[in-house]
């Protein structure tokens, strides 16, 4: 009985050793333009090449009009070694595998004008030193999670360039051009071009909403189901919708980041985190927007359209924290559009904004300079609760309105800390009895004419003085004990 079953476990570790044995085997797949070269295991029918069988496809060559197409209940991996792969439709397409992970080595490009460059079902890893491009409707597509490292990655596509259901990116260097419809928003809803005309699509109530709509054409540079992961990246992306898009979690640690957009730079329904990042929003519609909003030890550029920093969320739940970053915003909209709790810091923030500069239910500054300027003459900032503000404030403004809630010297008394408000000038400095310079405007914005100064650096045994182009009068800070 012994040897019986000595003898079967031998069998069975003989088995085994043949199943994976198959699964790593070699198998090259050479193309010569509208010819290639198959091993036994794999099929060609219709110029579709049918892989079956588990193991390591070494693809090379330049392939006309080839697809590739995977089903099986084994591993894969396809090496792509200086593929040059052109067709219409899908170019390579995942319908099935136990898991799937394509080695990129030299060149390799993928075209696929009307379908996608990399279809999966399955979950995918793309890995290797070598260049990746794709040129195709859709960059890559996958309905499980796809995990991308240390490849150099450019994907130009008419539809969304990456689509997921998790992404993560580790020592990546992408580049993403995206050239679906355009899209534009307006007060009166949304608009786009269709058949060289624009067309209203935004409105619910039109009889054709949901025809109109189902013709414009999602065109995200990430469109991500539930998280985005990004680990020492860098990311260059140029997108007609949003350049970054993930339902639940963002999460982007020491990345670099450029992006060009028409809708929003970065957005998910629930958290952003950027960690020792630089974030260069060159344009967007809005720039950052979420539920909860984390930014340390980065560095971040906004320019765009609406708001730079926007909280999707009611009052009680939505938050903005910064920490050890500097930020510089300017903006058509608000520059903090945060309705929950804002903060800030040991950061420096300089923000211009078209509308408000800061709409905020609680408000806290800890060791920061904070710089806001609202030019447009009926904006200013409004910030319901202001909880505490150590460091240096300015909010500036051109409107004749005043900051904060009505009552907002009621308001600046319960902080405790040194302000003061200077009226009508846009060209001032802020000197101490020894003629040091506290602040200055070096006409920084010069439709700003009222100012709420605030510092918790201000002596009380100290006087201060206004100085402008041809007077010098005392300044007195309330608040100073």
């Amino acid at each position: 009985m012994k040897k019986i079953l000595i003898g079967i476990i031998i069998i069975i570790a003989i088995s085994l050793g043949v199943f994976f044995i198959q699964d790593e085997k070699e198998f090259n797949i050479t193309f010569n333009n509208t010819s290639v070269n198959i091993p036994d295991n794999v099929i060609l029918k219709d110029n579709v090449i049918y892989i079956s069988q588990g193991g390591k496809y070494i693809l090379s060559g330049l392939a006309k009009d080839y697809e590739v197409k995977i089903d099986t209940d084994k591993s894969v991996t396809l090496v792509l070694d200086n593929l040059s792969l052109e067709r219409d439709k899908d170019a390579i397409n995942i319908l099935n595998a136990k898991d799937i992970t394509i080695e990129v080595i030299g060149d390799n490009t993928i075209s696929s004008i009307e379908g996608v460059g990399i279809y999966s079902k399955s979950d995918i890893n793309i890995k290797g030193t070598g260049k990746l491009n794709i040129d195709a409707y859709e960059g890559i597509k996958t309905d499980g999670e796809l995990q991308v490292e240390e490849v150099k990655l450019n994907i130009n596509s008419t539809s969304d360039a990456i689509e997921a259901k998790v992404l993560g990116l580790n020592k990546v260097d992408i580049k993403i051009k995206t050239n679906g419809t355009y899209i534009e928003d307006n007060e009166s809803g949304r608009y786009a071009f269709i058949n060289n005309r624009y067309i209203k699509v935004a409105k619910s109530d039109l009889e054709e909403y949901n025809k109109l709509y189902s013709l414009v054409v999602s065109s995200k540079g990430m469109n991500i189901e539930e998280t985005l992961n990004v680990i020492e990246s860098n990311l260059d992306i140029d997108s007609i919708d949003d350049a970054i898009n993930a339902k639940k979690t963002i999460n982007m640690h020491k990345t670099n980041g450029i992006m060009n957009t028409n809708d929003d730079a970065i957005s998910s329904d629930t958290e952003i985190v950027l960690d020792e990042c630089n974030i260069d929003i060159k344009a967007c519609y809005e720039g950052i927007e979420a539920e909860y909003i984390t930014i340390k030890s980065s560095n971040l550029n906004i320019s765009g359209d609406d708001d730079a920093l926007n909280i999707v969320s009611d009052e009680e739940k939505g938050e903005l924290f910064v920490d050890k970053s500097n930020i510089n915003i300017d903006v058509n909209g608000d520059a903090l559009d945060i309705m929950g709790k804002i903060d800030i810091a040991n950061s420096s923030m300089y923000m211009k904004a078209g509308d408000n500069g800061i709409q905020s239910r609680e408000f806290s500054v800890n060791n920061s300079k904070i710089e806001v300027y609202s030019y447009n003459i009926e904006t200013y900032a409004h910030i319901t609760k202001p909880i505490i503000l150590e460091g240096e404030i300015i909010l500036a403004q051109n409107s004749d309105k005043f900051f904060l809630a009505t009552n907002y010297q009621k308001t600046l008394e319960a902080t405790k800390t040194p302000y003061a408000i200077i009226n009508n000038l846009n060209s001032f400095k802020i000197v101490d009895e020894n003629n040091n310079v506290i602040f200055e405007t070096n006409n920084k914005e010069p439709e700003c004419k009222n100012y709420i100064y605030i510092n918790n650096k201000i002596q009380k045994d100290v006087t201060y003085y206004l100085v402008t182009e041809n007077t010098k009068e005392i300044l007195e800070f309330n608040n100073v004990k």
